[in-house]
């Protein structure tokens, strides 16, 4: 049978485990089925997973990780790591390039705001994995962020097999491999978040702070690549891949969107998903343009708003048009977008817009159902060769003194008719 070494509390001013145990740990070795090594400390199934008391490799000394991490500790590739439990983290931690951390089932990492930090950084040559004891998608919980430390980083890190049960106990929380929560802050560049029985990433409020996302990819995960407000799509960047590779496809191919208020100026790329929104109503009070390809999907009921100082920008081509449409394709399934804005910002061009019109967007006398209404003067917009279709009532609806420049569209299947101008 395999030994590893318990390490029965990990309270180390600096645990340098490449090195040695510190005195202030209590080590003694333990019958157990181990975890067995290729090459760097564990079986590699997909992306570095290991199966305990699977067959074949070199056995090892591994470090079992059961209590909490109260004091600086660092974990050097030298050696291999069992996390037992839900461990929490009140104190730097720090994960040396090439380190693999196995988790037991229902296992987590709980990075806490009680002066926590994530310190991971990984390089190409030697990422940091965190994985299962067995390659089973949701076998173990996942890494949970709730620190603002500026330290928090995860470079070239692999988190994988997660989302055995949610990270945060609240209803609306949902499992992901790796969640971020609350006003907490990280770097997170180079990482995939692959094999999930979830999420991928779940960002779960407005004012986290993504301090850096860059080349991330999500590829695998039973769920969605990403969940996360509205005001952070702005930070996702286009060497990012939420689509993942052949057979490796995420289960619920959408960018999830919460927390629908758009309120900084905002760019959204197309990452060849759609964007799916979980809310019924988007308000758009800031600069949001939208890049060729984006497609928006609503759910029942759903409507955008664009008013005040926000405005929406959409600017389409003809092999890579904008869309606007809903979960389900029936007239009348969604709302449609209201504009109530003066900014010259509002242009469609190259736009499909579809299947709106549920009810009323503004509930006045003189308005109706359409999939695009323009409020009272100053509002404004210009919409050229785009496609608004299948309405359970007007294409576009415009209220007295609202400015409307619209030229080479097509109109088909609006119940009521293509365009309304009230006098």
């Amino acid at each position: 049978m395999k030994r590893t070494y318990l390490l029965s509390t990990i309270l180390l001013t600096s645990l340098a485990l490449g090195v040695g145990c510190s005195a202030d740990a209590e080590v003694q070795p333990t019958e157990t089925a181990g975890a067995t090594s290729g090459s760097g400390g564990a079986t590699s199934g997909s992306g570095g997973g290991s199966d305990t008391g699977g067959g074949g490799g070199e056995s090892l000394f591994c470090v079992i990780i059961d209590k909490d991490i109260v004091k600086d500790t660092t974990l050097g590739a030298d050696d291999c790591y069992v996390v037992e439990g839900d461990r929490d983290v009140t104190a730097e931690l720090t994960i040396e390039p090439g380190v693999t951390l196995q988790f037991d089932a229902g296992a987590s990492l709980n990075i806490d705001d009680q002066g926590g930090a994530l310190i991971a950084n990984g390089t190409a040559a030697e990422p940091i994995v965190f994985t299962g004891t067995q390659s089973v998608k949701g076998f173990w919980k996942g890494v949970l962020i709730r620190s603002n430390s500026p330290l928090n980083s995860m470079k070239f890190v692999t988190v994988e097999y997660g989302g055995n049960d949610k990270l945060i106990n609240s209803s609306d929380s949902y499992p992901a491999n790796l969640f971020i929560y609350g006003e907490s802050r990280i770097v997170i560049e180079d990482c995939t978040l692959s094999s999930g029985s979830a999420h991928g990433l779940g960002i779960y409020n407005r004012n986290a702070d993504l301090a850096g996302f860059a080349r991330n990819t999500f590829a695998g995960n039973e769920g969605p690549p990403i969940r996360l407000p509205a005001d952070h799509v702005t930070v996702l960047d286009a060497a990012s891949d939420f689509v993942g590779g052949p057979g490796m496809e995420n289960g619920e191919p959408n960018i999830v969107v919460t927390y629908n208020e758009v309120i900084v100026k905002s760019t959204w790329l197309d990452h060849g998903v759609p964007y799916l929104f979980t809310r019924t109503s988007i308000d758009v009070e800031a600069d949001l343009t939208l890049k060729p390809g984006v497609t928006l999907t609503f759910p029942e009921n759903g409507r955008m708003r664009v008013e005040g100082n926000g405005s929406l920008n959409a600017v389409g081509t003809a092999s890579k048009p904008i869309t606007f449409t809903s979960t389900t394709q029936v007239a009348g399934y969604w709302r449609g977008i209201s504009i109530d804005s003066s900014s010259p910002l509002n242009i469609m061009e190259y736009v499909d817009i579809g299947w709106g019109a549920r009810e009323k967007l503004i509930n006045s006398s003189d308005s109706e159902p359409t999939n695009i209404i323009l409020d009272y003067a100053p509002s404004r917009l210009t919409i050229t060769n785009s496609n608004i279709h299948d309405s359970l009532g007007w294409g576009i609806f415009v209220r007295s003194g609202g400015n409307l420049t619209e030229a080479s569209n097509t109109y088909s299947n609006n119940a009521s008719g293509n365009v309304n101008f009230v006098q």
